[in-house]
């Protein structure tokens, strides 16, 4: 990691591990996206250009970021996930909050977890960003970035678990559903409602 990779280097082998690369990439479905009937089985792509995002530690979305109003919504929804508590992030920068399951309900695998010792699912990063960085499984991290919804963590599946992505923060409503679906998928990984191949 001595030589940062440039942006476009990145977002193209994403695309190109998304096609060819992750196993299970075949079987990745979102079936349980939300209980919200408005959401498709098909993640949808995202509009307009990817938001810069940095390639350096700390990861962070420096353009096209959510609005104030929309982060706070989207940690209401995810806050109010099962078994979910909420504090200060034990991985990321300072203001930024992290989403913990309770010991009872932590049953999934060690990777669903950005720290695993925290019970860290994910986290909202501070207000001038508003994107979040989440554990997914390969085959659904690849979606996501597939679909323009996030891009891969440098240290994913170095230091950090394999699916860690940086989430967009949502724009609009559609958007902090689909935002809230791709956490929700998380949370299911973690809480060991789903696998890789059925997530």
């Amino acid at each position: 990691m001595g030589h940062p990779l440039a942006l476009g280097a990145l977002v193209g082998l994403a695309g190109h591990i998304a096609r060819h690369g992750f196993p299970g990439r075949e079987t990745a479905r979102w079936p349980a996206l939300s209980e919200e009937p408005t959401l498709r089985e098909e993640l949808p792509d995202r509009a307009g250009p990817r938001p810069r995002v940095s390639v350096t530690i700390t990861q962070q979305q420096l353009t096209d970021n959510a609005p104030a109003e929309l982060q706070e919504k989207l940690f209401a929804r995810l806050s109010a996930l099962v078994g979910v508590d909420t504090g200060p992030s034990a991985i990321s920068v300072p203001g930024a909050r992290g989403f913990m399951l309770t010991p009872a309900t932590t049953t999934g695998p060690a990777q669903a977890f950005l720290v695993p010792r925290a019970r860290e699912f994910a986290h909202l990063h501070p207000g001038q960003d508003g994107s979040l960085h989440v554990a997914l499984p390969v085959g659904l991290a690849a979606d996501v970035i597939r679909h323009g919804w996030a891009v891969a963590h440098p240290l994913a599946g170095i230091r950090l678990t394999p699916g860690m992505v940086l989430v967009h923060g949502p724009r609009d409503e559609h958007e902090l559903d689909v935002v809230t679906a791709i956490v929700s998928a998380s949370h299911a990984w973690a809480t060991g409602k789903s696998t890789p191949a059925t997530a």
